[in-house]
């Protein structure tokens, strides 16, 4: 993979375009499931008003395609769906598009995470069993859906011969490699629910959680009167919880918050969204309607201007309550705020980067952050590739992340800060030390 600071940028335009892709899919399966695109543009307000998703949105490569991916193919399922419901069938042009559909989203999900073919094999199955019940599984829908899976499948074998050439072999080890992290110890299964009371905001989450039982009542009386509906709602209800739950119950390695789950807040956005609808259905009063209107507004609106506040570190997100709480939130996991300390370091002086507390710090404990770090690595091939500086030296400069602290023979220089909510919070600092070596 190329270091050069222009490719990195080409890579996050890339994983940038692919989440406004997923944004628009989520705009698409508000607009379906609701009846009108007013509230497509209510789906994609909510997503993006999720730091979590919108911070991944900029330079995610792990995390975001696989939501992308994730949303493109659910929407297409819900669309071929609500096309049969409109007309009874499919005719061959539509069955064949769906089928093509099909494939860049399996082929962004899997191909990022191979562990994630399971999602994609409930959802069809799903969409499956919720049209036999309902009676209206035709061979068209059959024969699209097996095209699509199959298609899909030669995609992936193609781009990736390796990893796909022996399926069996890749469905085992996906699954395991995706519960399993060798360098720490599972964080236990109330995780998924602290970090999303931390990480979401608290009036979008009750949305979510009100849209997720309208959600499941509608799709179970619907499946004999309207299956169409009924597998709709549980295509983006597969999205928003199937994996998590399935990580919870197998006590998956997760860390750094949500951002693993990632793939789940599109079809949780469009729930939330739901929530809302039917809030707002059962007011009674015009001026009860105007007020809950006014909340939702607020919900979306709240977190977008803390976005704004800590950008680009949306990451950094917390709601008022984990904040005012003391509940613990991380500032700069992905030590993306070093970059901010390129005109800061001359490229003669030595520099160490600290991720962990540390009571002193040596010259000669960690390599120099330039060559290591990728946030910094680029900026110095191109600036400071011919730049020296004395191995010897006593004096060296340390970018020490937020929870590292710093050590004793150090003082700070320069802090990256941003206001999260009605606080002040540190990315990271930047110091200058002195190495006292022993007698």
């Amino acid at each position: 993979v190329s270091w050069r600071v222009k490719a990195f940028i080409v890579r996050h335009f890339a994983v940038a375009s692919l989440s406004l892709l997923a944004t628009l899919a989520v705009f698409g399966l508000g607009w379906l499931l609701l009846g009108s695109w007013r509230w497509g543009v209510v789906a994609a307000g909510v997503l993006a008003a999720i730091p979590a998703w919108t911070d991944s949105a900029m330079f995610n490569m792990k995390d975001s395609p696989v939501g992308a991916g994730y949303t493109v193919m659910t929407f297409g399922l819900v669309a071929t769906v609500m096309a049969t419901r409109a007309r009874g069938r499919l005719e061959l042009l539509e069955c064949a598009l769906a089928a093509v559909a099909m494939v860049p989203g399996i082929a962004l999900m899997v191909g990022t995470r191979p562990g994630m073919w399971p999602a994609a094999l409930v959802a069809v199955i799903a969409l499956f069993v919720i049209m036999a019940i309902g009676g209206a599984l035709h061979w068209q829908l059959v024969a699209t859906l097996l095209a699509g899976l199959a298609m899909s499948y030669v995609a992936l074998w193609q781009i990736y011969p390796r990893v796909f050439s022996t399926p069996i072999t890749m469905l085992r080890k996906s699954v395991s490699a995706s519960t399993e992290f060798p360098h720490s110890l599972p964080p236990g299964r109330g995780y998924v629910f602290q970090q999303t009371l931390i990480e979401w905001p608290t009036f979008l989450l009750l949305f979510m959680l009100l849209g997720t039982v309208v959600a499941a009542t509608l799709s179970w009386r619907m499946l004999t009167t309207d299956p169409f509906h009924a597998a709709a709602f549980a295509l983006v209800g597969a999205q928003a919880f199937v994996m998590p739950l399935a990580a919870i119950v197998m006590n998956a390695n997760l860390y750094h918050g949500l951002r693993q789950l990632l793939f789940a807040f599109p079809g949780q956005a469009v729930l939330a969204t739901v929530g809302i609808a039917a809030a707002l259905s059962a007011v009674p009063t015009l001026r009860g309607r105007r007020l809950l209107a006014g909340i939702a507004i607020a919900a979306m609106a709240f977190p977008m201007v803390v976005q704004a506040r800590l950008f680009p570190y949306q990451y950094a997100y917390g709601n008022v309550a984990a904040e005012l709480s003391g509940a613990f939130i991380g500032n700069d996991y992905f030590r993306s705020s070093f970059r901010e300390y390129v005109d800061d370091v001359p490229s003669t002086m030595g520099t160490r980067c600290l991720t962990q507390p540390a009571k002193r710090l040596n010259y000669s404990s960690a390599k120099d952050c330039r060559n290591v770090f990728g946030s910094f690595k680029p900026i110095w091939l191109e600036q400071w590739k011919h730049a020296r500086y004395d191995p010897e030296s006593e004096r060296f400069y340390l970018i020490s992340r937020y929870q590292a602290g710093v050590p004793d023979n150090c003082h700070v220089i320069r802090e990256v800060t941003r206001h999260r909510n009605f606080k002040r919070v540190v990315m990271s600092r930047l110091s200058d030390c002195v190495y006292e070596p022993g007698p």
